[in-house]
């Protein structure tokens, strides 16, 4: 009997909800086989936007290359000292989303906290 393998994360394989129960066996088998695999439609994503970063391009994001606009707006407000409920009020947005996108940010820019994350928009040039 073979040992699965696993990579690191945890995976060797991705495939989408709507997968036909034919190509599911085959993935299965392909993954016992110690093969990785990838849904094409999430490959060519991948190779898009591995193609924008390798090229420069910065698709949707804001000047810096690794915010997008609306995380900029929340980087500002928590650089001026704003809190989460009133960072939701002033982008009509809610608390929770605000949330999730601090964290977000936060690992786009390499820093575990707010305190952290201020500096780095000082550093940075978000605060004019």
């Amino acid at each position: 009997m073979m040992t699965p393998r696993c990579s690191g994360a945890g995976a060797s394989g991705y495939v989408l909800k709507d997968i036909l129960p034919e190509n599911l066996l085959r993935a299965i088998h392909t993954l016992r086989n110690g093969q990785a695999i990838l849904d094409p439609s999430v490959a060519k994503r991948m190779l898009d936007q591995f193609a924008q970063f390798a090229n420069g391009e910065k698709g949707k994001t804001s000047s810096t290359g690794r915010l997008t606009k609306r995380e900029t707006e929340i980087l500002v407000e928590v650089a001026k000292g704003t809190t989460n409920k009133d960072i939701a009020r002033r982008l009509y947005i809610s608390e929770s989303t605000v949330k999730a996108r601090l964290r977000t940010i936060f690992e786009r820019i390499g820093v575990h906290d707010r305190t952290h994350a201020i500096a780095y928009a000082m550093r940075e040039g978000y605060m004019r």
